[in-house]
């Protein structure tokens, strides 16, 4: 089930930045930043409203974890460039790949609170193949 939940989520942020770097191009960067960002306020207000959903519990969290919006602006905004100077293919290829080095390292590591994921070896046939694809969309 979760296993085809992250495939649906992987095509639903094939589309996005697919999206997102076409209205950067009719648009330009930063406005089509303020209308990604202030839709998605806009939704999760009215989210809140509805469901009904105490601010008290939102501002207990630890202050570090805010930090997660600046991450999701320099996300789109990266995308977008990306997407522009790119295309639609390289750009989440090259995605896909800085996740894959990323989530070995965060799994390896155990870092910000996950349980460590031991490194099996056959894991480094995939990251060679991705590797080689990576390199020849790069070339070509």
């Amino acid at each position: 089930m979760y296993k085809y939940l992250a495939i649906l989520n992987g095509l639903l942020i094939s589309i996005m930045v697919l999206l997102n770097g076409t209205l950067a191009k009719a648009t330009g960067l930063y406005f089509s930043l303020l209308i990604i960002n202030g839709l998605c306020l806009i939704i999760v207000i009215l989210i809140i409203i509805i469901k009904k959903i105490p601010i008290k519990d939102i501002l207990t969290l630890p202050k570090y974890l805010y930090f997660v919006g600046i991450l999701g602006l320099a996300n789109i905004t990266m995308n977008n460039i990306s997407f522009i100077n790119l295309g639609a293919t390289l750009t989440m290829g090259l995605v896909l790949y800085g996740q894959l080095l990323s989530s070995i390292i965060i799994d390896f590591g155990g870092f910000f609170g996950l349980k460590k994921q031991p490194f099996h070896p056959k894991k480094i046939i995939g990251i060679v193949i991705m590797s080689l694809g990576i390199l020849i969309m790069v070339i070509y």
